[in-house]
C-alpha cells in the first residue's frame, strides 16, 4: 500500500476522491464535509441580528417613518441605534435577544414636552424582521407594527 499523501497533496487527493491514497474514506464523505460546513455558515448568518437594517413604521398621521437601524448582539445583550434622515439619533435601551426574538426600549422627546417610551418587540428570519411598538400616547396605550430589512 502506498503511503498517504501529506499537506496540499493530501487535500487534493481527498477532494479528487483518490481511492489509492485514501482507501478507507468513501468519496461521498467529502461532499458531506462541505455540505455540513455550508449549512453551518448559512444557519449562523440566519440567526445573527447584528448589522445594518432599514426600519419602517407608520407614524401617527399615516406617514411612513423610516430610519437606519444599527444592531449589535453580544451574548444576548442587544445594543444599537436608530438614525433618522433629519440627523436625529435614538439609542436602544434594555435590549435583549433570545433566539430570533428581540426586545428593547426607545426613549424620545415629545414635541409637546415630556418623553415617549416605546416598548419594541420583534423577531427576524434571514434578512427580514417584523414586530410591534407599544407606547402611551396621552393616557391611551397605542400599538403599531413595524418592519425592517437587512441592508
Amino acid at each position: 500500500m502506498a503511503p498517504a499523501p501529506v499537506g496540499l497533496p493530501a487535500i487534493r487527493a481527498l477532494f479528487s476522491c483518490n481511492r489509492a491514497a485514501f482507501p478507507l474514506i468513501a468519496c461521498d464523505m467529502r461532499y458531506l464535509i462541505v455540505f455540513t460546513f455550508l449549512i453551518g455558515v448559512l444557519l449562523a448568518q440566519a440567526q445573527e441580528v447584528t448589522g445594518e437594517w432599514v426600519f419602517r413604521m407608520s407614524g401617527p398621521n399615516g406617514e411612513t417613518v423610516e430610519a437606519q437601524l444599527l444592531l449589535k448582539n453580544e451574548d444576548g445583550k442587544l445594543t444599537g441605534s436608530f438614525l433618522f434622515p433629519q440627523g436625529r439619533k435614538l439609542e436602544l435601551e434594555e435590549g435583549r435577544v433570545d433566539g430570533n426574538k428581540l426586545k428593547f426600549l426607545i426613549r424620545r422627546e415629545r414635541p409637546q414636552g415630556g418623553v415617549a417610551v416605546y416598548k419594541m418587540e420583534g423577531q427576524w428570519e434571514g434578512s427580514n424582521m417584523k414586530g410591534t411598538a407599544e407606547t402611551d400616547m396621552f393616557g391611551e396605550n397605542v400599538k403599531a407594527e413595524w418592519t425592517a430589512t437587512r441592508k
